[in-house]
């Protein structure tokens, strides 16, 4: 689990129940400066590469984390799901991308792969 030095220190009794009674380790880094107060991506990265040997990561996340990655290009692959429905403007956003306003800032990607998954269809990307 990783998580701010502020949320660590605000909720250190949960962090404290959690890893007493689970195979949880909680990494705290520095907040993101600038960028919403978010982890620092940079420092979780480095730590998993350095300290654990971990090289390859895979993110399920919501649109705010998922949309640090990206803007920090930190993502090589992105493997999507798109199912047959519609949602309505209301709903959440894959990316939260506040630096994308329109067609010219696009993160332009390259496609990999399209195949079925049950009733969905799987999409990979890459960067080009």
């Amino acid at each position: 689990m990783v998580t701010t030095h502020e949320t660590y220190e605000a909720q250190a009794d949960y962090v404290q129940a959690l890893t007493a009674q689970s195979n949880v380790t909680v990494l705290s880094v520095s907040n993101q400066a600038g960028k919403g107060g978010g982890v620092n991506l940079h420092a979780v990265l480095q730590h998993l590469a350095q300290a654990l040997q971990i090289n390859r990561v895979l993110v399920e996340a919501g649109a705010t984390l998922a949309g640090a990655f990206m803007s920090e290009n930190r993502v090589d692959e992105l493997h999507t799901f798109i199912a047959p429905c519609l949602l309505g403007n209301q709903a959440k956003p894959m990316f939260v991308l506040p630096e994308i306003q329109g067609m010219a800032d696009k993160v332009q990607l390259q496609m990999v792969s399209i195949k079925p998954f049950g009733q969905d269809v799987r999409v990979i990307l890459s960067r080009p």
